[in-house]
């Protein structure tokens, strides 16, 4: 019976996924609004992987500061800041601290582009 029910479950999830990547596709017309990169002035990166994905998104940061010269935020769990403590592409680091509604009070106090 568990089988018939998982089945049934791709029959619906499915399409109803692909219908809404259409209704997104077809009538979100944000997503042709172009970018002005001289208006962004701060930015933040949210990091919550592993390690090996922090120093793989260094050049990351190293781009973001070149073509956009901002200001650069890194948001990461406490104990991986020694990483990116001498890095010269980052302004500020900030960490994961206390429930949701804290982390995005700091992200709203911060007003990021």
């Amino acid at each position: 019976m568990k089988i018939d029910e998982r089945i049934l479950g791709y029959r619906i999830r499915y399409p109803l996924l692909f219908l809404d990547y259409m209704v997104w596709l077809i009538f979100d017309l944000s997503k042709f609004k172009k970018i002005e990169k001289k208006k962004i002035k701060k930015v933040v990166v949210i990091h919550r992987g592993a390690i090996g994905e922090l120093i793989a998104m260094t050049p990351l940061l190293r781009a973001l500061k070149k073509d956009l010269n901002c200001k650069i935020t890194c948001m990461i769990s406490k104990g991986k800041e020694e990483i990116l403590n001498k890095n010269p592409n980052i302004d500020e680091i900030i960490f994961f601290e206390g429930n949701f509604k804290n982390r995005v009070n700091l992200l709203k106090k911060g007003n990021f582009d």
